[in-house]
């Protein structure tokens, strides 16, 4: 899978779960759908990319500092260094 067919095929709605779900498979959704900022900042995009990370961390908010979070925090610099 190249960043391009990412970029050209995601949409945050495949993550959204409105019903309540367990934190780890709220964080575990979060993560997967970290490839999408990646795809940004791989291609040069980095405001977009910082700009996605923000909208993928506010669905893990309340738990996004817990140290199941480690792989998202681990993104975060990346995106953000």
């Amino acid at each position: 899978m190249t960043w391009k067919y990412v970029l050209e095929h995601f949409s945050y709605k495949m993550y959204e779960r409105p019903q309540a779900q367990h934190p780890l498979d709220r964080i575990m959704f979060a993560v997967f759908s970290l490839v999408y900022p990646l795809s940004l900042f791989e291609t040069g995009k980095v405001e977009a990319a910082k700009k996605a990370y923000y909208i993928i961390e506010e669905t893990v908010d309340d738990i996004k500092d817990s140290v199941y979070a480690k792989e998202m925090h681990m993104i975060k610099d990346i995106i953000f260094k």
